[in-house]
């Protein structure tokens, strides 16, 4: 039954995908072009900063979906190709900050990474679920350093003292939400 749910939540997800691309809102991917990739976590701290990362994906060739998830469909988010056009899920499933950020750059992290080698058949996430595989693996560790650098993660005082003040000036000097 899981499998019914999954496929009609993302017949859902391209349906949508498909009327933003057919509207011509999106420009088309250049797996090269990464320039965009930095500004996504600092979008973190606006209060509308889901909706200017939808905007810049978009404007990257990457549609991103919020799609509310179905009953009994335990997924974070989904990373796909629908003709040729990079598309990102997310059904918000849980109402954090932290947790749709890095979901987010999660699947960012699958469009990116494994354009080649996965995408076509498509990533659905589930985060509470042990990540056994690689390429899971690479699309948390690329999120995990995006919103924050390991090299500076290592180095810094939250992760010894996590107070709110200390957690929230770290934040700021990285330029992202205290939540992440």
């Amino acid at each position: 039954s899981e499998d019914v749910l999954l496929h009609a939540w993302r017949t859902r997800v391209v349906s949508r995908a498909r009327e933003i691309v057919k509207k011509g809102g999106v420009a088309q991917y250049d797996p090269v072009n990464t320039s965009w990739l930095h500004q996504l976590p600092g979008l973190s701290v606006f209060q509308d900063g889901p909706r200017r990362a939808q905007i810049l994906l978009m404007q990257a060739g990457i549609v991103m979906i919020a799609e509310p998830q179905i009953p009994g469909l335990a997924i974070d988010g989904a990373a796909f190709l629908d003709e040729d056009v990079p598309v990102i899920g997310m059904t918000i499933r849980k109402d954090d900050i932290g947790n749709f950020w890095f979901s987010l750059l999660h699947e960012v992290g699958h469009v990116v990474l494994h354009r080649l080698t996965g995408l076509t058949s498509g990533f659905f996430d589930q985060f509470e679920a042990q990540a056994v595989d690689e390429q899971e693996a690479e699309a948390d560790a690329f999120a995990s350093n995006m919103l924050i650098p390991e090299e500076r993660w290592r180095r810094s005082t939250p992760r010894i003292a996590s107070s709110p003040q200390v957690i929230e000036k770290f934040a700021k000097e990285l330029g992202v939400h205290p939540a992440i």
